[in-house]
Order: C-alpha cells, then structure tokens, then sequence
C-alpha cells in the first residue's frame, strides 16, 4: 500500500466521526426572518432545533395578517433533548402547515405572539412535556389546530383581562389530546373552533381547570372527554357554547365536575346538553353551584348510572329553554341527587329528577309540561 494511500485513509478515519454529525446541526437564531428562511430552505421543510430558542426580533405582535412575517410553505419544527422554544411577541403566517414535536420533555411558549398556519399540529408527546400560550393566537386559517401530549404534561392558558382574545382557534376544529397524570390551568380567554371543539383526556389522574374562559363552537359542537380514573373537570365563570350540542362525559371512577360561580352551557340546535360522570363505575360526582343552561335540544345531568355511590348536586342553577326533551337530573344505585334553590323552565317539555338512592328537590322554580320529582 503506497504511503499517499495510507495518508488518505488515516485522514478519512479522522474525520468520520465529523462527517457523521446530523446535516440538521442548528444555526442559532433569533428572529421571524431566520425561522421563515430555515423553514423555506430546509429539506422536507424540516427544521430541527437542537438548543433553546426564542424568537424576538424581526415582525413583532401588532401588525395587519399581511405584515406578517410570511413562510412561504409549510414547516415542521423538531424539538431536539431539553431544547426550548417560545414565539416571543412576534407575528408569523405559515401558507401551509405547521407541526412542533418533540418526544422529550421539551417546553414550547407563545407570549404575545400571533403564530397562524393553514393547519396548526403540536405534538408534545414527551413524558414532562409543557405549552404556555399567554395572550397569544394560535390559529389555524384552514384546517384544525392538534395539541397532543404524552403523560405527566403541563397546559398553562393566559389571556388578557381587558380582551380576552381566542388563544387556540380553528376555522375546523381545535383537538386537545392528553395521557396519565395532565394538568390544564386556562384562564382569561377563549378556545375557538368553527366546526368543533374536542378535549380528550385519556389518562387516570388528570386536571383541566379553567376560569373567565370560553369553549365555543359554531356551527360545531362542543365535546370534554374523560376516560381515566380520578380525574377533575372544574370550571369557574366562563362559558361552554357549542351550536350545534355540548357533551361531557368522564368513564372511570371517582371522577369529579365541579363547577362555580355561573358557569353557562347553550346550544341552539341539535340534542341539547348532556353530562354524564361515572357511567359504570363507583364515585361519580356533580357538584355545579350557579350553573345557567339554555338554548335548544334537552338538558341531561347524570352521575353513576349502572355505578355506585354517585352524587348530582345541582344548586342555584338555571335552565331558560332546553325543551327539546326536557331537563332530567339523576344519580345511579346508592346515589345522591340533590337540586335546590334553582330555576328549572323548559316550559313545553318535562322536567325528571330521580335517584336510584336519596333525592332531594326543595326551593325550586319548575315551569314544564309534567314533573316527576324525588318519585
């Protein structure tokens, strides 16, 4: 072997380890500009970031949508081991879709920024994973906006005070997908979805509160999903809208609602309402304190139907229409149905309260075409 030839392979040893680096090492960035190029020129549209980022500079929060900082395709961000990423009070438009993801426990920010894209996907499937959107738009312009997280995440939801503004919104609809052990804490703004609005948390032990915030859908319904066990729905003053019905149904056991200081659930057209804890399983529970319902369709709250030690507790509430079906409100064997100080008017259409255990229905206001109370 010739010693030129041995030099060219000692050389090409030395540098393997080099050559085997990603292609996608990043290039740090900072603003709206170096993300639109990095997006346009990467291959497949692929942009994988592999330290923590924050976009600031370049097409800040404020300006028209056609002032935005537009990309010109879609783009795919790919959150490399701990890497960061926050839109920090800047505006970007994406002409086709965008998808963030990650499968560590990364951490994804919009604060004061305006992020639209023809379709909206975060996918923070990483144990740990969170997203803080604080008085910020998420929008996708044609499509749905998919948040999607693994176990152990963490959902924190700040609007304004003075506009509380749509946070999440979709000219289709806004999914929110969440596993073992999620928490949601929104506060001060709206989820917004033209065709729908779906929650579904999958996972035992999961949280999802919210205070002064808005769910709407129209002409699309409204849908809150729990299948694991011991979670928590709790809502303050807010509103729940959903044009065409609103469902809210929990499957596993010791699961609990609680809702506070008026809480508002309409539809307009279609079947009406219907809240259902418990299903087969023991412990199911409907504590709702000023609660208002109207619109059209029926009215069914239900706790522990076919389960056990159940409890639907339904105080100072109201119900102005409603008289698709009437309004029913029970509890399953061994349960508890207690309804009080409310205003129950359905007019033209029947109002049940029952239980398969103790009933109690006192101090009520009951306009309705029959009433069948505490049989």
């Amino acid at each position: 072997m010739s010693r030129k030839v041995i030099i060219a392979l000692i050389t090409l040893f030395a540098l393997a380890p080099i050559m085997a680096q990603p292609a996608y090492a990043q290039i740090p960035m900072n603003s709206t500009a170096q993300l639109k190029q990095a997006c346009e020129t990467s291959t497949g549209n692929r942009v994988t970031i592999t330290a923590s980022t924050d976009i600031k500079e370049g097409v800040l929060r404020g300006v028209p949508l056609a002032q935005f900082e537009t990309v010109n395709s879609g783009c795919t961000i790919v959150l490399g081991p701990s890497a960061k990423f926050k839109f920090d009070g800047v505006a970007m438009n994406f002409l086709g879709p965008l998808r963030i993801e990650s499968a560590t426990g990364n951490e994804l920010e919009f604060d004061k920024s305006d992020v639209y894209a023809r379709s909206v996907t975060l996918q923070l499937t990483g144990d740990g994973s969170a997203l803080f959107i604080q008085e910020s738009g998420v929008n996708a312009l044609a499509g749905d906006t998919v948040v999607t997280f693994g176990t152990n995440a963490k959902l924190e939801v700040n609007g304004n005070s003075a506009s509380y503004g749509r946070l999440l919104e979709a000219s289709n609809v806004v999914r929110l997908t969440a596993g073992t052990k999620f928490t949601a804490s929104l506060r001060q703004g709206y989820f917004w979805g033209v065709n729908g609005v779906d929650i579904n948390l999958t996972g035992d032990e999961t949280i999802y509160k919210f205070t002064e915030f808005n769910t709407h859908a129209q002409p699309g319904t409204v849908s809150f999903r729990a299948s694991g066990a011991k979670s928590i729905f709790e809502f303050g003053r807010g509103s729940i809208y959903g044009h065409s019905g609103v469902s809210l149904t929990m499957t596993g056991a010791e699961n609990q609602l609680i809702t506070s200081d008026f809480t508002a659930f309409n539809t307009y057209t279609g079947t009406g309402v219907r809240i259902a804890v418990g299903a087969n399983q023991a412990k199911g529970t409907i504590k709702m304190s000023q609660a208002r319902f109207g619109g059209a369709g029926g009215l069914v709250i239900e706790a522990g139907i076919g389960g056990s030690d159940s409890l639907v507790e339904f105080v100072q509430g109201s119900v102005i229409g409603m008289n698709g079906t009437g309004v029913r409100i029970t509890s399953g064997p061994g349960g508890q149905t207690i309804v009080k100080d409310s205003s129950l008017t359905p007019e033209t259409a029947p109002v049940t309260i029952s239980s398969q255990g103790f009933c109690l229905a006192e101090n009520n206001v009951i306009r309705a075409s029959t009433q069948l109370l505490c049989p």
